[in-house]
């Protein structure tokens, strides 16, 4: 039985069930009626985030590995992971200086993302240290959530560093599984299970290395939007803090209301009431996300008016160039002009 901590976080991106039945597919195993057993639609699309909550997702994982019998399901399940189911924050990590920067992203941001498991970093030459903390009291999917969250957070330091990295310890906070001789050839490292909780260890002479997308004018336009992500979930008030949390997690692809609604756990309908009792529409939110997001990429980069229009999602220059006026009164050209430096 899972306990949720937060009723803020009741869904999992569809990036998470695409993926897991991606694995099953592959493993020949059909995903689509295993994901109607457990109350999921099987066309869902990566632009369906919220359809799906955490328990649905939880049932779906317990289905797998029943099926599967694989109980290491979830060490091939994260090494396939991409920096792009990361959304917002993948972006920003793939563009981050080194290590270091990394690390300070993850610490500050990926609590956000991920509803089951985030990571504290102890820094103490000669090591740095990352501890999971779970958000949930996991039942029978916490190897499964532990083994995923690591072996993709293996898998991502994989495309991020020039040169792969040695881990010197590997603590588990459960029992040693069947399928335990896997660890050592995904983590080059022995592990040590039934210690006080889950963690990795390595060098902190590493912390300065260089990251192979480096690029420090796309990171600081992530690292704002992360930044717009993280105070609309702290910073403003009910309903609209968690609207405009939900439409700040992906870069140019804004859910719709109907997503947003199931997110939240209400109609369309009931949501478009709450808003109107509190003096605004779903669309005039989206807006001015879109409307400060652009202002932030025009201020703050070179990008042109074409690249910044995909990033707040508009296919065409022209669009965004009518919509942003509409917004501010001003052409994008004059906005940037007007800036110092």
């Amino acid at each position: 039985m899972l306990k949720w901590a937060s009723s803020l976080v009741a869904r999992v991106p569809s990036s998470w069930i695409l993926h897991l039945g991606a694995l099953l597919d592959e493993k020949g195993f059909p995903a689509a009626p295993i994901m109607r057993r457990c109350g999921i639609d099987p066309d869902l699309s990566p632009q369906d985030d919220g359809q799906v909550s955490q328990v649905q997702f939880a049932s779906l994982v317990t289905e797998a590995l029943r099926i599967t019998d694989d109980s290491g399901l979830g060490l091939e399940y994260g090494l396939r992971g991409r920096i792009s189911h990361f959304g917002i924050l993948g972006y920003a990590l793939l563009s981050a200086r080194d290590l270091r920067q990394a690390i300070e992203l993850v610490s500050r941001y990926y609590e956000i993302f991920d509803p089951v498991i985030s990571f504290e970093f102890e820094i103490t030459p000669p090591h740095v240290c990352a501890r999971a903390v779970e958000s949930a009291e996991l039942g029978d999917f916490e190897i499964f959530a532990h083994e995923a969250t690591l072996a993709c957070t293996a898998a991502v330091a994989g495309v991020l560093l020039s040169e792969p990295i040695k881990p010197n310890r590997l603590t588990l906070c459960y029992p040693e599984p069947p399928h335990a001789q896997r660890y050592e050839a995904v983590f080059r490292c022995r592990p040590e299970f039934d210690a006080p909780y889950t963690s990795i260890q390595f060098e902190s002479r590493h912390l300065n290395a260089p990251l192979r997308f480096s690029n420090m004018e796309m990171a600081q336009i992530c690292r704002q939007q992360c930044e717009r992500w993280l105070h609309a979930v702290k910073e403003e008030d009910g309903l609209i803090r968690k609207v405009k949390e939900e439409l700040l997690k992906t870069p140019g692809r804004f859910p719709k209301m109907d997503g947003i609604g199931a997110t939240l756990g209400m109609s369309v309908r009931s949501l478009r009431r709450h808003l109107n009792e509190q003096g605004v529409t779903y669309q005039e939110l989206l807006d001015q996300v879109r409307r400060d997001l652009a202002a932030d990429y025009l201020r703050n980069s070179r990008l042109t008016i074409e690249q910044i229009a995909q990033l707040v999602g508009y296919g065409e220059a022209a669009s965004f160039r009518k919509a942003f006026r509409r917004w501010t009164g001003k052409a994008p050209g004059e906005v940037r002009s007007h800036e110092p430096g």
